[in-house]
């Protein structure tokens, strides 16, 4: 979406170091953005049906009227704060109009329905803006789906969109060839149940035409030689067919994008010129790096300078062989790993040459001379797999998530740089509950499941510079840099409580919901070491499962400590308004709670199992019990003593305002409400002394 569609509050997202954290923001934004015209539309809709019934004639009950005033607050509200302040204003007018309730006012109803118009006219025009915008988008990448199931193919499609990347579905396995070679897409989710000879026959091309890309493979993971089959086509990994499609979508985008990063390094080692010519040319129009050498001595020196990622050598040189190089190379542990790429004479690529090559330890060959297409295929192959291979030694399988072994790295360099800059850094461990019991009352199945819905979940609260791993069994691990313990225990928090909606499907109609418990410490304050803090994080886990589990707690709890509560609570029937606050928030690093019902609300900040937010986010039109009547009774009970109130109304009525002042609230903002400025307002609550 254009930039333009996020005027106002949307054009101003908080500052992020990674552009793909702002692409993300952005993307966020826009989802809301587009949520709010829907809702926004839905509600036009039932004032319409008023408005139209009384210019009939026709009797309006005070339920319908009442309604209708309350759906206008909520678009005046809503379309403030998404920049579509003349509409706001319009909304406005036709809730004082409704309040009245003057619908025999032939004037006023002219009017308000003039309003109306107006304001469906501006709706209309956004969503055609907007549509028009996403189209000019520019696709971030091309995704084959080669699966036989079109409803999984479509949802895997949205999701692909959602990230910005085009998507196109082959139903069988012709459709599938055809469009590796006509789309030439840089990534492919592939079914090994495609018909009508399976996925395998798509892969199983001369890799000299068909181009290289990306690819993973989904479903029969029962069968184990289809697996294996598939490997040796060219697979570069396997993905559970029961993966959701937004998580399918992240590993195939991830790996690509990770496929793609930094050029590649090639070594030619070639006595000929022509050959060297050759190489040249073919890769010219790539982003590889490519260093010629004419004689074996230059050639080791220069495997030391540039460590390549693939070799190709000559089968001729003078005094040796390029299969002699080889094998050379494979003795050497420094090159064991080495893709090398063999290049025979025309007359020499007989069948016992070839043998040699691969005899020797080579991993593919090519005729020289070469013809360039040709050429380009079979490095951008190699290379291609070459990377596929170290990601994997980095990944999980189940997951998607780094492994263990790739966590303590990058914990070992954010623990060097916190260091050296004094930078904050929190380390988290998280365990899922009566994993065990699951698992033997139900299957393993289900229990992977709930691992990798979990993962996912956890990927996307920590989408900045925080790095998530699988620790092992049902654990995860989470390294938070810049972050201090409890801003760790707030995003932890926020992320059980999402978790904790979630539902799983346990077979025979039942469905059950999963917890986690979940330890933070912060490196160099709870413990000295990264080793002695894990230690630390183990003995609190333990400590939480014993008194039950499903909480998050920080190092040096008890079960004396009590619950824990969010950092802000946000009591607002618009849940479009809920959605924009929830994110801006969320984002800000803080751990928010919403509640839709004024009763609700009191009876969690008063009652037996009361909660004590360092904030209130009040609105004073709500369901239930209005927001001063709340903030009367929380005054009353004490609840302002720890927590501050700012309240939300629509109007900015000296009155209104004075009576929310003398039950105690600390400040109050008028919607349409600018979200910036409304921030530094909670963060100045936060950082109040109590």
């Amino acid at each position: 979406m254009a930039d333009e569609t996020f005027d106002g509050i949307a054009n101003r997202p908080a500052p992020f170091a990674n552009p793909a954290d702002e692409a993300r923001a952005r993307a966020a934004l826009a989802l809301l953005d587009r949520r709010a015209l829907s809702s926004n539309r839905a509600r036009m809709d039932e004032i319409e049906a008023v408005l139209r019934d009384a210019v009939a004639g026709v009797y309006v009950g005070v339920d319908r009227v009442r309604s209708a005033a309350s759906a206008a607050h909520k678009v005046a509200g809503s379309a403030g704060s998404f920049g579509m302040h003349e509409v706001s204003e319009l909304a406005r007018d036709l809730e004082v109009f409704l309040t009245r309730g003057s619908l025999t006012d032939v004037a006023g109803l002219r009017s308000a329905v003039g309003a109306l118009e107006e304001i469906q006219r501006q709706l209309r025009e956004r969503r055609e803006r907007d549509a028009a915008a996403e189209e000019a988008t520019p696709e971030a990448g091309v995704m084959l789906i080669a699966h036989p199931d079109r409803r999984l193919a479509a949802r895997i499609a949205a999701a692909a969109a959602g990230r910005g990347w085009a998507a196109r579905w082959a139903a069988d396995a012709t459709a599938a060839r055809e469009a590796l070679l006509r789309e030439t897409p840089d990534a492919v989710v592939l079914s090994l149940d495609i018909p009508p000879d399976g996925g395998v026959s798509v892969l199983d091309a001369d890799p000299g035409e068909r181009p290289y890309c990306v690819t993973l493979v989904m479903g029969a993971g029962e069968r184990f030689g289809d697996r294996i089959a598939a490997a040796r086509a060219g697979a570069d990994g396997f993905l559970p067919a029961d993966l959701p499609p937004e998580q399918v979508v992240d590993i195939v985008i991830d790996t690509a994008e990770q496929d793609h990063t930094g050029p590649d390094r090639v070594i030619a080692l070639t006595e000929q010129a022509a050959v060297a010519k050759a190489l040249r040319e073919a890769l010219d129009d790539t982003s590889t790096e490519l260093t010629t050498v004419t004689d074996v001595d230059a050639f080791w020196d220069a495997l030391g300078s540039t460590r390549p990622d693939l070799v190709i050598v000559d089968a001729d040189l003078d005094g040796t062989s390029g299969t002699a190089i080889c094998r050379q190379v494979r003795t050497d542990l420094r090159w064991a790993t080495l893709p090398v790429l063999v290049l025979l004479p025309p007359d020499g690529a007989t069948s016992d040459a070839v043998r040699d090559v691969f005899a020797a330890g080579a991993d593919d060959y090519a005729v020289s001379p070469v013809v360039n297409a040709e050429l380009q295929t079979r490095i951008a192959n190699r290379l291609g797999r070459l990377r596929w291979q170290r990601r994997s030694a980095r990944i999980d399988p189940l997951t998607g998530l780094l492994s263990r072994t790739a966590f303590g790295a990058a914990v070992a360099r954010l623990a060097a740089r916190s260091q050296r800059e004094g930078m904050a850094l929190c380390l988290a461990i998280l365990d899922l509950d009566g994993f065990r019991n699951l698992n033997e009352t139900h299957d393993h199945g289900l229990g992977d499941v709930i691992l990798r819905r979990l993962s996912v979940l956890l990927q996307g609260v920590f989408r900045d510079s925080a790095v998530v791993a699988r620790w092992g069994g049902q654990e995860i691990a989470v390294a938070m840099p810049s972050t201090r313990r409890a801003e760790g225990v707030a995003q932890l928090g926020a992320a059980l409580d999402a978790f904790h909606r979630e539902s799983f499907d346990a077979g025979s109609g039942q469905s059950l919901q999963a917890t986690f418990t979940a330890a933070v410490g912060e490196y160099g304050v709870d413990a000295p070491t990264v080793r002695s803090l894990v230690r630390t994080l183990s003995t609190a886990i333990s400590a939480a499962k014993v008194a039950g589990g499903n909480r998050v707690v920080p190092v040096g709890w008890s079960p004396d400590a009590g619950p824990s509560s969010p950092d802000v609570l946000v009591v607002e029937d618009d849940e479009t308004i809920a959605s924009l606050l929830q994110h801006a928030i969320e984002t800000r690093r803080l751990r928010i709670e919403h509640i839709a019902d004024g009763q609700v609300a009191l009876d969690r900040l008063v009652g037996p199992n009361r909660i004590t937010p360092r904030v209130i986010l009040l609105d004073v039109e709500l369901p239930g019990l209005n927001g001063i009547e709340v903030l009367r009774r929380i005054e009353a009970e004490g609840v302002l003593s720890r927590s501050r109130v700012i309240m939300l109304t629509i109007h900015a009525e000296a009155e209104e305002v004075a009576t929310a002042m003398r039950y105690g609230a600390f400040d109050h903002v008028a919607k349409p409400f600018s979200l910036p400025a409304l921030m530094q307002r909670l963060r100045r609550a936060l950082d109040a002394p109590r």
